[in-house]
């Protein structure tokens, strides 16, 4: 965690560099459990969102906003594909299930060269944080968030959800 801050500190004061964003990136895989790991990575964000619209589609109406040119460039980093994956996935099931959306909006873009950034939208009913107990360990989204992104926020409000969520990416050049 310690290096994603410091690589967010670096962010907003316009210092970080494609060496500081592949250290982060480099720790994110060695602390990622499970799929990453195990080397079974999809790498295909386009193939995961159309497989999201489908499963949810009795309960929810979902609309993709993402380029081609970003989607085709997004599965250039196995890592951030992935991530940016489950990030979304969770958005909508928490969306649903706790907020009763009916409609929601995923829009991916890049930001920079070094970071994809992810809003969810939602019209939801809103969730307001628990406080928190002492000791108690956070939910999987908010655990994964903390430990992957470079910047997210969550804004409940009448008229629904709104999730930000900002993830280092590398071109590996791999596919």
């Amino acid at each position: 965690h310690s290096s994603v801050q410091r690589l967010r500190t670096a962010v907003g004061s316009g210092t970080a560099t494609s060496g500081t964003v592949d250290a982060v990136l480099a720790d994110i895989r060695r602390t990622l459990p499970g799929t990453v790991l195990e080397g079974s990575v999809r790498g295909d964000i386009a193939a995961d969102l159309a497989g999201l619209v489908t499963m949810w589609k009795p309960l929810v109406m979902i609309d993709v906003v993402a380029a081609d040119s970003d989607v085709a460039r997004l599965n250039t980093d196995l890592v951030c594909s992935e991530i940016a994956g489950d990030i979304v996935g969770e958005a909508v099931s928490n969306a649903v299930r706790h907020g009763e959306a009916s409609r929601l909006q995923i829009t991916l873009e890049f930001m920079s060269e070094r970071v994809l950034a992810i809003q969810v939208v939602d019209n939801g009913s809103g969730w307001q944080p628990r406080p928190k107990v002492r000791d108690e360990a956070p939910g999987v989204g908010t655990a994964q968030l903390d430990k992957c992104a470079l910047e997210w926020h969550f804004e409940p409000s009448s008229a629904g959800n709104r999730l930000w969520v900002e993830l280092p990416f590398h071109h590996s050049g791999e596919r």
